[in-house]
């Protein structure tokens, strides 16, 4: 129920990910990231949390970025999870070739050298801000019913994994990175 703070540790957004985990038990999805599938919640805190050099105290730590399919996309990929992770992967590459330097000039980046980790669930749940549960009808938390929901969160973590670069989709320059190019 807390909301979480971008600008230091990322445990309480892992944590909140994991809401899925309980009920399906060993079936349950792990982290992933561009090589891996298997990847704990420590390892995903260690690797956003540890790898922050030159960054102040106030600076963002990390981004949440949210792939949301829509029915059709799922239909094609077949709901199948496997391509879902490949889908994820080429969105990132796309996103890492996004990013440019003060001169404009392109960093070269590739989604494999981003700290990134990415977590894959298959329902929504209400908001307190959703109709249903203004009207009592639902509670904050239930589960949406329906078929669709699959979707992916993805945390970036603010620099690479060489700790070279700081990387925000946020900048207000376009020539650093155009978020509504990508």
């Amino acid at each position: 129920k807390k909301v979480y703070t971008n600008s230091g540790s990322v445990r309480q957004y892992v944590d909140y990910l994991g809401k899925e985990d309980a009920e399906k038990g060993i079936d349950r999805e792990w982290f992933f990231n561009h090589d891996r599938d298997d990847i704990l919640p420590e390892e995903v805190i260690r690797g956003i949390d540890k790898n922050r050099h030159g960054l102040g105290k106030t600076d963002t730590k990390f981004y949440s970025v949210i792939l949301a399919p829509e029915e059709g996309e799922l239909e094609k990929l077949m709901y199948n999870k496997k391509l879902l992770k490949e889908y994820t992967r080429n969105v990132m590459d796309i996103y890492a070739r996004g990013f440019n330097g003060r001169d404009g000039k392109n960093k070269g980046l590739k989604g494999s050298d981003l700290n990134y980790f990415c977590k894959l669930e298959d329902n929504r749940y209400y908001k307190g801000t959703d109709e249903e549960v203004k009207m009592g009808v639902v509670k904050q938390g239930d589960k949406k019913p329906g078929t669709g929901h699959v979707h992916i969160h993805i945390i970036v973590g603010r620099k690479d994994k060489g700790n070279k670069y700081k990387i925000s989709p946020l900048v207000n320059q376009k020539k650093m990175f155009h978020l509504n190019g990508f």
